[in-house]
């Protein structure tokens, strides 16, 4: 008797042990998802993306840095990038940064989800003054990331960001001198210097004068280099007599760059005295008109 309810015992127990690990094994089935059923989601903004308010009311100067942020997360929790392209393209990275298969103007280190990333371009020269962004955020994740949908913001921190470049000013030109040979009777830079009152001829020497407050101004806005600026009252720059024959004026030419702000009844900005002037003398020119008038005794350009 005692040997049966031994072995009662021991199917009893050898039976409910077998129930028992089935449960367990089947509860654990059931909590365990297969890998084929976990799928990886793309990372979304939360805030931005921004250039920090790169506008045309705030450009940012040639040479100094456009800075763009946004906030991202990642509902399987991996950290993500930011990334700035120049067109409306991503390709996401295996478990490194993406790329931008038009180029990109920045992309971000790997940051983690729900914390704002920020990466910033060096703007240049050659940069346009209106510079077109498309922003994506992208996570890292072995196998092969995902990326989010394009996003270019909104208002003045919205894409385009936009460069100011710097105006430049070139060195005085000097190409004019190509023109001069042994038959040149004179030729006046108008590059002396501030408060001058000679004018140096670089042909000969016929250099020109003025004195006290009949002297032009000099400038740095001249057509080829520097130049002079003249009142429009009494601004004179002599250059003496009998520095033309008649047969030279007959054979030869004269040129001269003149920015003219306005016109006036005898109005002379420039008075090279027996040679050329500007100015306006009724009569003698048709409206609209520039002429030249030269001989031996009154040497003239006019604009009727």
């Amino acid at each position: 008797m005692k040997k049966g309810i031994s072995l009662s015992i021991g199917f009893v127990t050898i039976v409910l042990g077998a129930l028992f690990c089935v449960g367990i094994q089947g509860s654990l089935a059931a909590l365990l998802p297969t890998s084929s059923s976990i799928q990886n989601q793309a990372p979304a903004f939360t805030a931005g993306p921004s250039d920090g308010g790169s506008s045309v009311a705030t450009p940012t100067t040639a040479g100094n840095n456009v800075t763009f942020t946004a906030t991202a997360t990642d509902a399987n929790g991996e950290q993500y990038y930011l990334a700035i392209c120049k067109t409306n393209a991503i390709g996401a990275g295996d478990n490194v940064a993406p790329t931008c298969p038009g180029g990109s103007w920045a992309i971000s280190t790997a940051t983690n989800t729900g914390v704002g990333a920020s990466v910033t371009y060096l703007t240049s020269t050659p940069d346009a003054t209106a510079n077109v962004w498309y922003a994506f955020v992208c996570d890292k994740v072995v196998g092969g990331g995902s990326c989010s949908s394009t996003s270019q913001g909104s208002g003045d921190v919205g894409s385009p960001f936009v460069v100011n470049h710097i105006p430049t000013q070139s060195t005085p030109s000097t190409r004019a001198h190509a023109f001069l040979d042994a038959n040149s009777v004179g030729y006046w830079q108008f590059e002396d210097g501030t408060g001058t009152t000679s004018f140096v001829d670089k042909t000969s020497n016929h250099n020109g004068t003025c004195s006290g407050g009949a002297c032009p101004t000099w400038t740095q806005e001249g057509a080829i280099g520097g130049g002079v600026r003249f009142d429009g009252v009494n601004d004179t720059v002599s250059l003496g007599n009998d520095i033309f024959t008649n047969a030279q004026l007959a054979s030869g030419s004269v040129s001269l760059w003149v920015y003219v702000n306005s016109i006036a009844s005898d109005f002379l900005p420039i008075n090279l005295e027996g040679v050329v002037w500007v100015g306006q003398a009724t009569g003698l020119c048709p409206a609209g008109n520039w002429c030249a008038n030269l001989n031996s005794v009154n040497n003239s350009f006019m604009n009727g």
